[in-house]
C-alpha cells in the first residue's frame, strides 16, 4: 500500500514531514492507491525513472560546461554576459513548467506526463544536433527545457507511488536528488569529449538515444495507472498568468547583461512580468476554483522562509557554476573537457551530500540539515570570490617555470589604489613556480599605488586586484605585450580596425601589431602590414624594403 498526495483546499503546511512519518499533512487528502508489483519490476521502473531524470540533467548542464565553446562555434561573442542564454534557456522553461506539470499529472496521470516530458527532451535533443545558428540553438534548448519541467515533478510523484515509505524511499529520493550534480559531471564530460574528439552534434544525438532507451523501457513496464484526480479542473488563467510572469521575468534578467538594463524592451518585460505575477497571486487567492498554487500554503510557519532560502541557494549554485566555467575557460584557458575533469570533486561531493541528507532526515530536524547546506554553499561562494589570481601567459599554454617569457606587462594606476578600493595583489617569485602549485592567501602581497604609478611585471607572475569596497570608482589599466611571433591575446585588428588605427602614430600602430616579426612573420604579400595598407596592396606604389 502506498500513498499519493491529492490537491484539496489547503490550510497550512507548517513543517517538513520525513518520508518515514505516517502522519497526514494538515490540509491535504491522502489518496491510497494499491500498486501490486513484483520487487524486480519495481526496481526496474525505479531504475529507468532515475535514468530518465539523469538524462535531462546531462542535457541541461552540458550547455553550462560547454556554453562558451558552443557559442563561439555558432558565431556568438564569448563572455559571461553574452553567451548566458546557453545556460539559461533550458532552465528558464524547465523551472516555469514545473509550476503546472504536477497538477496536469494528477489529472491525466503522472506516468503519461513523465513519458510526455521525456519524449519532448528526446525530440528536441535531435533537433538541437542540427541547429547551425546561436538563436535557433538557444530556442530549441528552451523547448527541450519544457520536457524537463514536465518530467521532473511527475517522476517524483511516480517514485513516491511506486516505492512505499521507509528507508527504500529515502534512498530512492536521495539518488533522485543526486541527478543534478551527477548529470552535470556526466554532461560536462560528454560534451567536452565530443568537442575535442568528434562533433558536438553527436552529444545531443547520444542524449536522445539514452532517453529513447529509458522511455521505451518505462512504456513497456509501467502498470495501469488511474489518475489521482481524474476529471479535475485546470486553472487555465492561472497557468497563463503564472507562466507568462515567470517567462518575462527570467527573460528580462537574462537578456539585460547582454544589452543593458537601460534597454527599453528589457524594462517593459520586467514591469510586465511583475504585473502578471501580482495578478497571478490575486487570481489564485480570490477567484480560482482549483488554484495551481493555493496562496494558503504561504501561511505555513516556515514555508516563506524556506522558499526564500532555497531560492537564494539555487541562485548561488547556478551563478557559481557559470562563473567558475567562465574563469577556467576564458581566463585560465581550460578546455571544456579540462573543466569537466575539474568538476569530478563537485559531482562526488554533491552525491555524498544528498546521501548524507537522506541518512540525516530521521535523525536531525530539517531546518538543521538545510542550515548545513546553506553554510556549505556560502563557503563555496566565498572561496570562488577569493579566487582572483591569474597568470597572464596562460592563454599561450606555457609550462611553468617558463624557459622563455611570452608576456611583459605594464599595470598603470589611473586612480589611487588602496586595499579598500583595488590594490594590486601579486605573488612575488611565482614566475619560478610549477603549474601544479596554486597560490595561497599567505603568498600574496598587496601593492598600493598612487595615480600615475606603474608596475612592470612578467606574464608568468600570479596577480589580481582587490575588490573595490568604496563608492568611488577606481581604475587600473593593463597592457601586456607578446613577441611578434606569437598570436595576440586580444585581436587588435578587430578591436582597433585600420579605419581607426590609421590615425595613430606609427609607433602605436606597430604596438597594435601592424608590423612584422623579423624576418617576415606576419607579413602581407611580402610587405610590412603598414606598407600594404598604405598602398592598398598596389605593388606599383610599393618601395621594397629588406624585411630580413
Amino acid at each position: 500500500m502506498s500513498t499519493a498526495v491529492v490537491e484539496a483546499p489547503l490550510s497550512v503546511i507548517g513543517r517538513v514531514v520525513t518520508a518515514e512519518t505516517p502522519e497526514q499533512l494538515p490540509g491535504l487528502i491522502l489518496a491510497e492507491e494499491e500498486v501490486k508489483l513484483s520487487r524486480a519490476k519495481r526496481l526496474t521502473i525505479t531504475f529507468l525513472i532515475l535514468v530518465s531524470n539523469l538524462t535531462q540533467f546531462i542535457s541541461m548542464f552540458s550547455t553550462v560546461a560547454g556554453g562558451f565553446e558552443l557559442s563561439a562555434i555558432l558565431g556568438r561573442p564569448v563572455g559571461p554576459g553574452q553567451a548566458n542564454w546557453m545556460a539559461a534557456a533550458y532552465s528558464l522553461t524547465q523551472s516555469a513548467f514545473v509550476l503546472i506539470s504536477g497538477r496536469l499529472g494528477a489529472i491525466y496521470g503522472h506516468q503519461k506526463l513523465l513519458l510526455l516530458g521525456g519524449t519532448i527532451i528526446v525530440i528536441f535533443s535531435v533537433v538541437n544536433a542540427f541547429c547551425n545558428t546561436y538563436n535557433s540553438f538557444v530556442a530549441v534548448r528552451a523547448l527541450t527545457g519544457v520536457g524537463g519541467g514536465i518530467l521532473m515533478p511527475n517522476a517524483v510523484a511516480t517514485l513516491t507511488i511506486m516505492v512505499p515509505p521507509g528507508k527504500a524511499r529515502n534512498f530512492t529520493l536521495a539518488t533522485f536528488a543526486a541527478s543534478p550534480p551527477v548529470g552535470a559531471l556526466i554532461g560536462a564530460l560528454m560534451i567536452g569529449a565530443f568537442l575535442k574528439y568528434s562533433e558536438w552534434k553527436w552529444h545531443f544525438i547520444s542524449i536522445a538515444c539514452i532517453g529513447t532507451a529509458s522511455l521505451s523501457g518505462l512504456f513497456l513496464v509501467f502498470p495501469h495507472e488511474e489518475p489521482v484526480d481524474k476529471g479535475g479542473k485546470i486553472d487555465y488563467l492561472g497557468i497563463i498568468l503564472g507562466l507568462g510572469g515567470l517567462f518575462l521575468f527570467n527573460l528580462a534578467w537574462n537578456q539585460a547583461p547582454s544589452v543593458g538594463w537601460e534597454t527599453s524592451y528589457v524594462i517593459v518585460m520586467l514591469v510586465l512580468s511583475l504585473i502578471l505575477i501580482v495578478c497571478f497571486f490575486i487570481w489564485e487567492a480570490k477567484w480560482a476554483q482549483e488554484p495551481i498554487m493555493p496562496p494558503t500554503i504561504f501561511k505555513g510557519r516556515s514555508f516563506k522562509a524556506l522558499t526564500t532560502v532555497v531560492l537564494f541557494i539555487y541562485m548561488s549554485v547556478g551563478i557559481t557554476l557559470w562563473y567558475m566555467v567562465a574563469w577556467q575557460q576564458l581566463l585560465r584557458g581550460w578546455t571544456v573537457l579540462h573543466v569537466a575533469v575539474g568538476w569530478i570533486p563537485y559531482g562526488i561531493g554533491a552525491s555524498v551530500a544528498v546521501t548524507l541528507a537522506a541518512w540525516l532526515i530521521p535523525r536531525l530536524e530539517a531546518q538543521h540539515i538545510l542550515a548545513i547546506g546553506c553554510l556549505m554553499s556560502l563557503v563555496a561562494t566565498v572561496l570562488l570570490a577569493a579566487w582572483g589570481l591569474r597568470r597572464q601567459d596562460q592563454c599561450h599554454h606555457i609550462s611553468h617555470p617558463a624557459r622563455r617569457e611570452t608576456d611583459l606587462g605594464i599595470l598603470y594606476a589611473a586612480t589611487d589604489l588602496t586595499k579598500d578600493n583595488g590594490a594590486i595583489r601579486v605573488v612575488i617569485g611565482s614566475n619560478h613556480w610549477v603549474d601544479e602549485r596554486d597560490p595561497q592567501e599567505s603568498d600574496e602581497s598587496l601593492v598600493e599605488v598612487h595615480k600615475g604609478d606603474a608596475i612592470i611585471c612578467l606574464g608568468s607572475i600570479y596577480y589580481g586586484q582587490v575588490a573595490n569596497k568604496t563608492k568611488q570608482a577606481s581604475a587600473l589599466l593593463r597592457a601586456f605585450s607578446t613577441p611578434g611571433y606569437r598570436r595576440q591575446e586580444e585581436n587588435q585588428y578587430i578591436a582597433v580596425p585600420w579605419e581607426v588605427a590609421e590615425k595613430y602614430p606609427t609607433e602605436v600602430q606597430r604596438y597594435l601589431g601592424y608590423s612584422v616579426s623579423r624576418p617576415y612573420g606576419g607579413s602581407v604579400e611580402h610587405m610590412e602590414p603598414l606598407d600594404y595598407l598604405k598602398v592598398k596592396g598596389d605593388w606599383s606604389k610599393y618601395i621594397p624594403v629588406d624585411l630580413i
